[in-house]
């Protein structure tokens, strides 16, 4: 499982970075990295980019939110999934160190 974590990390952080970039540039009031390439949202990367924009975007946060449950899924310790063996185990443990006292 842990070259499986790794990749969904690298991914996670991909989908991250450019859902930022994503959200940057779909300023509506030219304050954003739109106003950079010379206009609005709208006309900076041609007059129907609007829509993909927001489409990208939607696409990315919903990769974002999956790959982030997806990874506390994996990364979740068994310790904390298996709590009451553990407390079995302790009981025996206890009960051994007194019996031989």
């Amino acid at each position: 499982m842990g070259i499986l974590s790794t990749v969904l990390l690298i991914l996670f952080v991909i989908v991250a970075l450019a859902l930022i970039f994503f959200v940057a540039i779909q300023s509506e009031e030219n304050t954003g990295l739109s106003g950079v390439f010379g206009g609005d949202s709208s006309s900076a990367f041609g007059g129907r980019s609007s829509k993909a924009l927001n489409k990208m975007t939607t696409f990315l946060g919903i990769a974002f939110v999956i790959l982030a449950i997806v990874i506390a899924i994996l990364k979740q310790s068994p310790e904390s999934t298996l709590g009451t063996q553990n407390v079995a185990s302790d009981t025996q443990v206890v009960q051994t160190e007194t019996a031989q006292n």
